[in-house]
């Protein structure tokens, strides 16, 4: 949801993405009971720290202007490996973080 949803989308379409969620998860596996919508909206705002959490990491990762190459820098320096990930996405990234930690204490979502 934060990885792959643009702020702009989680704001206007939040509602509806996780309907249509829903509704395909209710009907993926016949007979097996799925919560009312409420409810996994409930869910949904109390666990969304774990998706947040996952963004951390990975969404400066993917703006950022250099490509990833993991077998060059497994060989790095812990010190430059460190350095790289503070950096990643350089502003922009910090940027987009900052604004999905504001949704997620405007949309009350538990942290």
């Amino acid at each position: 949801f934060f990885l792959n949803c643009s702020e702009k989308s989680r704001k206007l379409y939040k509602d509806e993405y996780l309907k249509i969620y829903h509704e395909s998860l209710s009907t993926a596996i016949p007979g097996v009971e799925v919560p009312s919508l409420e409810d996994f909206k409930e869910e949904f705002r109390c666990k969304a720290v774990y998706g947040f959490m996952i963004c951390l990491f990975f969404k400066p990762a993917l703006m950022d202007s250099k490509p990833f190459n993991p077998v060059k820098q497994s060989r790095e320096s812990v010190e430059v490996r460190t350095r790289r990930i503070v950096t990643n996405g350089g502003e922009k990234g910090t940027e987009v973080i900052a604004n999905m930690l504001q949704e997620m204490i405007e949309q009350k979502y538990e942290l």
